[in-house]
């Protein structure tokens, strides 16, 4: 049976619900004391220059990008509806 229009856009919103959610919990993880912390959407540590920059980072470089472009994308399509 397929999944309505609104069904999907239940799934989609309790995912970003969800990630949210994981997001949160994990940057409390990230930052422990004398440490660089690690990155809560890959798990690899956060590069020191960028936590020169930005102390309380809870993503790497990499990963901000990636949620940019992410953030970008469905800003634009977004406006275009």
């Amino acid at each position: 049976m397929p999944i309505s229009r609104s069904e999907m856009e239940i799934l989609t919103n309790q995912q970003q619900l969800d990630a949210h959610i994981k997001h949160r919990l994990l940057a409390e993880e990230a930052k422990e004391p004398n440490s660089t912390g690690h990155c809560i959407s890959c798990g690899d540590p956060i590069e020191e220059a960028r936590l020169k920059v930005s102390p309380k980072a809870t993503t790497c470089i990499a990963c901000e990008h990636k949620r940019d472009d992410e953030r970008d994308r469905k800003h634009h399509f977004g406006a275009c509806r």
